[in-house]
């Protein structure tokens, strides 16, 4: 390809020992290159990695549409079976604490009025009065298999910011957001322990103390420690407590 030629598709210039005319040229022709069209940026981020955990899944989400879509802030609602739903919010412009609060606790709302579950009307109205920071938004929800699992929120200090095809790419994260959700509830299903991890689960679901675990296994306090932080890092997990319900839920499969 002669250099300084952008190619059609992606955007990539091979140079074979260019000269520093060459060079230039090409290095313009980068910053010139169209921008991709469709999708593909933004549903790739979701669909070609395994997320960690549930909080990684909501930190991808607004994060896979910044480079196609033009907002100011985001946010991710992504529920975790028995516990509270996870929440990030990431901004793409500068934000004060007090915007990011309300679009935080506006995805919130969204997510528990679209899922069925309870709200505080009290609170709903209070805010509802508030002048919202932001001049327009969308949101779509995530559902698995018929339940809504979670939402993404997307926000922008300019009015009429986004358009049906926006709405058209936001759908399209969703499918396959919902798919990254069930690919991280089936790995938090079946952790992959070692055998001793296994024994030091079975204890501390049994409710004994990581001392009392070290006791009843004959090892270093310590040593337990290092048995259960290695396990919250492989798998994603962000507390004992998680990784208790997911070994649980994996001895009832």
């Amino acid at each position: 390809m002669p250099a300084g030629e952008a190619p059609a598709a992606d955007p990539v210039i091979v140079l074979r020992n260019p000269s520093n005319i060459e060079l230039a040229m090409a290095v313009r022709a980068m910053i010139a290159a169209p921008a991709v069209p469709d999708s593909t940026i933004a549903t790739s981020g979701i669909s070609d990695i395994q997320p960690r955990s549930y909080a990684h899944l909501a930190g991808l989400l607004p994060r896979a549409l910044e480079r196609i879509l033009r907002f100011d802030v985001g946010a991710a609602v992504i529920a975790r079976p028995g516990s509270e739903p996870v929440i990030d919010v990431h901004a793409v412009a500068e934000c004060p604490q007090e915007a990011l609060d309300w679009v935080r606790q506006r995805a919130l709302t969204l997510y528990r009025l679209v899922a069925g579950g309870l709200a505080d009307e009290g609170e709903d109205i209070a805010r509802d009065r508030q002048t919202p920071p932001v001049r327009s938004s969308m949101y779509f929800p995530l559902a698995s298999e018929g339940i809504v699992v979670g939402l993404t929120y997307l926000a922008s200090y300019r009015p009429r910011a986004f358009s049906p095809e926006d709405e058209r790419v936001l759908a399209e994260l969703a499918t396959h957001a919902s798919g990254a959700y069930r690919r991280v509830e089936g790995s938090v299903h079946r952790l992959r322990l070692t055998p001793r991890q296994s024994q030091v689960l079975a204890l501390i679901a049994s409710g004994l103390s990581d001392k009392e675990v070290a006791s009843r296994l004959g090892l270093a306090h310590r040593t337990v420690r290092t048995h259960v932080d290695r396990l919250l890092r492989e798998h994603g997990l962000r507390s004992r407590t998680e990784a208790v319900a997911a070994w649980l839920r994996g001895q009832q499969e």
